[in-house]
C-alpha cells in the first residue's frame, strides 16, 4: 500500500495545481459538511502533517483555519501511548521536527482534545476500517476521546488506498467518514 499511495502522490504531484484545487473544491467541502454544527471557532480538528507521500493534510488545516475553525497536531508521548494534542495556528514557524520525519507545533503551544480527526491511513475498507501504519496510536487515541466525549473521526487519503476490506483486531477503532482527493466516500453506518 505504501508504494501503491506513492504511485498516486507522485502522479498527483505532476499536476500540482489541479491536485490542490482538487483539495480545495472536494476534498475540503466534504470534510465542511461531516463537521459538528457548532460555531467554527469552538470546533477543534485535529490532522497531521504529512509523512512523505500523505495527502497534504497541513493544506487542509490551513484552509480550514482560515474559515475560522482551531486547529491542532498530534504529539507522539511514547510507546504504547495515546497520542497528545497541541494547538496549530497555521504557521510553519511554530513546527518543531519530531519523530517519524514529521513535524508538531512548539511545546508552548496549548494541549487540547480535539472534537473531529483527520486521521492516516494506508488503506481504508468498507467495513469502517483504516490501515495504519501499526503502531495503534491513532487506535489507542479514539479509544482514549471516544471514553471522554463525541468525537469524529474521519479518514484522510487517497481513494486509491481502497480495499474491499481491511483485517482489524478487537483494539483497532473504526473510523465514521472517509474523504480523499475525491470527496467522501460512503461507507456503511453501524
Amino acid at each position: 500500500m505504501l508504494g501503491k499511495r506513492q504511485e498516486v502522490y507522485e502522479a498527483l504531484m505532476k499536476r500540482p495545481e489541479e491536485y490542490y484545487n482538487q483539495l480545495e473544491t472536494r476534498t475540503l467541502q466534504a470534510i465542511l459538511a461531516l463537521l459538528p454544527p457548532k460555531p467554527t471557532s469552538e470546533v477543534v480538528i485535529s490532522g497531521f502533517y504529512p509523512i512523505n507521500s500523505e495527502i497534504d493534510c497541513a493544506f487542509l488545516l490551513k484552509r480550514l483555519i482560515s474559515l475560522g475553525y482551531r486547529a491542532a497536531l498530534p504529539v507522539v508521548t511514547g510507546r504504547q501511548q495515546p497520542l497528545l494534542f497541541r494547538i496549530w495556528n497555521g504557521e510553519d514557524s511554530n513546527l518543531v521536527e519530531a519523530e517519524f520525519h514529521t513535524k508538531i507545533p512548539h511545546p508552548s503551544c496549548a494541549e487540547c482534545d480535539p472534537d473531529v480527526l483527520l486521521v492516516p491511513f494506508l488503506s481504508f475498507a468498507s467495513n469502517q476500517m483504516r490501515l495504519g501504519y501499526g503502531g495503534g496510536y491513532y487506535d489507542r487515541t479514539l479509544t482514549s476521546l471516544r471514553a471522554r466525549k463525541q468525537v469524529c473521526a474521519i479518514g484522510l487519503g487517497f481513494a486509491a488506498q481502497y480495499l474491499e476490506e481491511t483485517p482489524f483486531s478487537a483494539s483497532d477503532q473504526p473510523v465514521d467518514a472517509v474523504v480523499t482527493e475525491e470527496g467522501e466516500w460512503t461507507l456503511p453506518r453501524s
